[in-house]
């Protein structure tokens, strides 16, 4: 074996204890009489109503018309066209049937 290096000891510090040489006195509250609370009585302030000034404005129509009034029932011109020309369709398509029918009724 090799002569090793000579290890000093680790020495942590203590901290040394101290006593307290006088004695702890805590401190106490001086003992109070309850007493009746002053209630001082709360005043409201009296406040009359006032009336708003609400001066008279013109009345305007809620749903301002756009549009003229319509030829039939109040629709517009576009609608009547259609619906006239569906019912000429209708008239149409009805007469060509009814003559399929009469034309081919001879015929076994």
């Amino acid at each position: 074996m090799e002569p090793s290096e000579p290890v000093e000891p680790v020495v942590e510090p203590v901290e040394p204890v101290v006593e307290p040489t006088e004695p702890v006195v805590e401190p106490v509250e001086p003992i109070v009489e309850p007493t009746e609370p002053v209630v001082e009585p709360i005043v409201e302030p009296i406040v009359e109503p006032v009336q708003p000034v609400v001066e008279p404005t013109e009345t305007t129509d809620p749903e301002p018309e756009t549009q003229e009034e319509g030829l039939i029932f109040g629709l517009s011109l576009l609608s009547v066209i259609l619906i006239v020309g569906g019912v000429l369709l209708l008239a149409a398509l009805a007469t060509i049937s009814i003559c399929t029918v009469v034309r081919h009724k001879g015929q076994p």
